[in-house]
């Protein structure tokens, strides 16, 4: 380690003064310092994108079961409303069906009211033709009355 600092401490001046064996083998020493160098930046580097892509597909996934988990409930949500659409419907069909039943009811007491009340007005209608005699106020002061 001390060997290194002091190599790199150095000015240019002394590795030109020193041997050429001494100064090549402190350039390639160089080279592969700084070849290491990139080569283990590249490898964090490589390795922080690895970390980084596996995070974001974490969040991808969890960000698919969460958009799945609301569909499902909102699938739920309208079938139960559908549900009850249509009960809530066959109710209001139900209601209606009685009250036609009631008014055809109504109807047909009524008629049957008036068939009556026509059947009485035959009835005295033929009452009085029977006896011959007209029923009404003006007879009252004829001579008849008195």
């Amino acid at each position: 380690m001390d060997e290194r600092v002091s190599l790199t401490r150095w000015s240019k001046k002394h590795v030109t003064q020193g041997s050429n064996k001494n100064s090549t083998n402190m350039l390639e020493w160089n080279k592969r310092t700084v070849d290491s160098k990139s080569s283990s930046w590249e490898s964090s580097e490589t390795k922080c994108t690895i970390k980084v892509e596996r995070e974001e597909a974490k969040l991808t996934a969890w960000e698919n079961l969460q958009k799945a988990k609301a569909e499902a409930a909102i699938q739920k949500l309208v079938m139960k409303l559908e549900k009850k659409r249509s009960f809530s419907l066959d109710r209001i069909l139900n209601t209606l069906r009685s009250a036609q039943r009631k008014a055809q009811g109504m109807r047909d007491a009524a008629t049957a009211s008036q068939d009556e009340h026509l059947c009485r007005k035959a009835k005295k209608t033929s009452h009085v033709t029977k006896n011959g005699q007209i029923r009404s106020l003006s007879g009252c002061f004829t001579c008849h009355a008195f």
